[in-house]
């Protein structure tokens, strides 16, 4: 048990094989795992995507995060290969209590179908929490509502340099809307928005290249 509590890293991504869209066993998966997690109270990086979590699954973890609160600077609950963890809104909004404590840097919540609700609850995290330095939330569909909450509670953050808002329905005012709130950070911003560059000029011509990053 004292070899388990030194344990720096933990990486159980891609664990789940048999779900569906409405079920899953990611739930079950993550009430195993609770257990030992709880004893890892050195843990700084926890890599739990693409394991279709589902709600069951954050709310567990939320329970988790409080005894990895004063430790876990690296968070993973991203999706890969089609395998979301799909936590949805009123999973991150669960999630979103155990998220407040810990010293995280660095959060991936992308393909979690968070939309305008779920970037809500995240909104409200990062209106306290101010230790993040890079989040993804790509792929959640938040829209520019969404955005506009997000960049609302982090252009008091000090600390971001990272935001990924790839595949999230974004048009032109909403990524204005980023450009003019966080001009430090790096923003990854869908494919298709590349050629906004030319459609709205008006929009884009004033702000650094590195600015927006498009991918």
């Amino acid at each position: 048990m004292k070899l388990l509590s030194q344990l720096r890293s933990l990486e159980v991504s891609g664990n789940v094989k048999h779900f569906s869209h409405e079920s899953s066993e990611g739930p079950e998966f993550m009430a195993s795992l609770m257990p030992s997690l709880c004893e890892l109270t050195n843990l700084t990086h926890l890599g739990l995507a693409s394991n279709v979590l589902l709600t069951g699954g954050a709310k567990t973890l939320a329970r988790v995060l409080g005894d990895l609160r004063h430790s876990l600077i690296s968070l993973d609950l991203g999706g890969r290969l089609h395998a979301h963890n799909r936590i949805g809104a009123v999973g991150m909004k669960t999630l979103s209590a155990g998220l407040f404590w810990t010293p995280l840097q660095m959060l991936d919540v992308s393909f979690n179908d968070l939309r305008v609700e779920g970037a809500n609850s995240l909104a409200l995290v990062l209106s306290i929490h101010t230790s993040l330095t890079e989040i993804s939330l790509r792929g959640n569909g938040i829209g520019s509502q969404g955005v506009r909450s997000l960049i609302a509670s982090l252009v008091k953050h000090p600390r971001i340099r990272a935001l990924d808002l790839a595949d999230n329905d974004l048009n032109s005012e909403a990524l204005k809307y980023v450009c003019e709130g966080l001009p430090q950070v790096v923003v990854y911003c869908q494919f298709v928005a590349f050629n906004l560059c030319h459609v709205f000029p008006h929009v884009f011509s004033q702000y650094e290249p590195a600015s927006l990053t498009w991918i």
